[in-house]
C-alpha cells in the first residue's frame, strides 16, 4: 500500500472514530448496556421496561422523549415527584401531591372529587360540575386557598334576587341548607314549617311543589289559601260542614279547626 493512501486511511479511521464518540449521549458513568435499551434494526427503537422501575409510563409521559426527564449522559434515577419536572404554579401551597387533583392524562384534566371528598365540603349534584375556578377566584395564580362552606358566601345573591318568596323581606336567615340541597336548588324543603303547619309529613306531604301553591303573596307569607286546592272546592266543602256550627268556607277559618291539616283535628 502506498504511504500516502495509509496515511489517509489512518486519518480516516481516526475522525471516525472520535465523531462516532462525540454522537453518543452517553458518559462512561451509564450504569445500563447498549442492548438494554436499543435493538438491533434500529438505533432510535427504544425497548426500555420503564415499568419495572416503579413509575409506570402513562398518558402524557408515554409520549415524552427519554431527555424530557434524564440527564442522557448517565441516566441516573429521577425523583418521581410531579414538580421535580414540572413548575408548580401553586407555589408549595397545595403540598406537592399533585396526584390528588391531576392525573398524567393531561394537566388540566383533574381529580377534584376525589381530592374534596376528604374535605369539609364534598363535591355532590350541581358543585361536582363547577369548573374549581367558579368558586376559588383568587387573582392570584394557582391560589386555592380554602373557602367558607356556608352557602351564602357564594349565593348572597341568589339570596337577595330570590322572589317567591322574597327572602330578604320575609327576613330568612342565611343557612340556605335548612331549606335547600345540594343536589338541586329546587324544590326547597321548608323543615322549620312544621312548626306551623306540617306540610313534609301527613296529608300534605307532596301536595305541594313551591311556596307559591299555598302563599300567594311573596312578601307575607303570613297570607295564606287553603282553597286554591281541587279537594277544597266550595261546593263539596260546604256539603261536608252542613251540620258544623261556625263553618265558614274561609283559609282562617280551615286552619283554626285543622291546625294539623288533618280532617279529624
Amino acid at each position: 500500500m502506498k504511504p500516502g493512501l495509509k496515511l489517509t486511511l489512518a486519518m480516516f479511521l481516526t475522525l471516525f472514530g472520535v465523531s462516532a464518540a462525540q454522537r453518543s449521549p452517553h458518559s462512561d458513568q451509564l450504569r445500563f448496556k447498549c442492548e438494554e435499551c436499543h435493538v438491533s434494526t434500529k438505533w432510535k427503537d427504544i425497548r426500555f421496561e420503564h415499568q419495572e422501575t416503579g413509575f409506570i409510563l402513562e398518558g402524557k409521559h408515554a409520549k415524552a422523549k427519554c431527555k424530557g426527564c434524564h440527564v442522557l449522559e448517565d441516566f441516573g434515577r429521577v425523583s418521581g415527584d410531579c414538580v421535580s419536572c414540572h413548575t408548580d404554579i401553586h407555589q408549595g401551597k397545595l403540598a406537592i401531591a399533585c396526584g390528588r387533583c391531576h392525573t398524567p392524562r393531561g394537566w388540566a384534566v383533574f381529580n377534584a372529587l376525589s381530592a374534596h371528598a376528604g374535605t369539609s365540603f364534598p363535591l355532590i349534584g350541581p358543585h361536582a360540575k363547577l369548573d374549581c375556578r367558579a368558586c376559588h377566584v383568587s387573582e392570584i395564580e394557582g391560589e386555592f386557598s380554602f373557602l367558607k362552606s356556608e352557602c351564602y358566601s357564594c349565593h348572597a345573591g341568589d339570596f337577595e334576587q330570590a322572589a317567591n318568596p322574597s327572602h330578604s323581606l320575609m327576613g330568612f336567615g342565611t343557612r340556605c341548607e335548612e331549606c335547600h340541597f345540594p343536589a338541586s336548588w329546587q324544590p326547597a324543603n321548608f323543615a322549620r314549617h312544621s312548626g306551623f303547619f306540617p306540610i313534609s309529613t301527613g296529608a300534605h306531604a307532596g301536595e305541594w311543589s313551591s311556596c307559591r301553591d299555598c302563599h300567594p303573596n311573596p312578601q307575607d307569607h303570613g297570607v295564606f289559601s287553603c282553597l286554591g286546592c281541587h279537594e277544597h272546592e266550595q261546593g263539596r266543602m260546604d256539603e261536608k260542614h252542613s251540620e258544623v256550627g261556625g263553618y265558614a268556607y274561609d283559609s282562617n277559618a280551615c286552619y283554626a279547626c285543622h291546625p294539623m291539616g288533618e280532617k279529624g283535628d
